[in-house]
């Protein structure tokens, strides 16, 4: 009868604290993703405007001759200046972009984005992923 009583006493235990533990936030799913958190903009003369913790900004066409620089300014209400900022850059055109600097703000971010080839110049339109968490 003890043995019964202790075997019911530890899964009721057992129960007691998967229930206890915390669930994920609405936000994050259990496999990591970010759902709810990213956005998309399109940016208009080198600024967008996007109040998410992360996204997409797909830029205007850009025309960047080999080894400038593009600058996109993001007006973002969520992000921070003491915020840890992350971004790639991609694009569909001629040129070899590569982020350089990712500068977070109080409410905004700035992404200086260079043109690596040798001679391309971009002729189209950059797709900027970004990250910001708290550190």
């Amino acid at each position: 009868m003890m043995k019964r009583f202790l075997a019911a006493l530890a899964a009721a235990t057992i129960s007691l604290a998967l229930y206890a533990l915390p669930a994920p936030a609405a936000n994050i799913a259990l496999d990591g993703n970010l759902s709810g958190l990213c956005g998309t903009a399109t940016g208009t003369s080198n600024a967008s405007t996007l109040a998410n913790k992360c996204g997409v900004i797909t830029t205007e066409s850009a025309t960047t001759a080999a080894g400038a620089t593009f600058t996109e300014t993001v007006t973002d209400t969520v992000v921070a200046a003491t915020d840890l900022c992350f971004a790639s850059v991609s694009t569909g055109g001629t040129g070899t972009p590569a982020v350089t600097k990712v500068t977070p703000g109080s409410g905004s971010l700035v992404v200086v984005v260079q043109n690596i080839h040798a001679s391309a110049a971009f002729n189209n339109t950059l797709a900027i992923s970004y990250l910001c968490i708290k550190p």
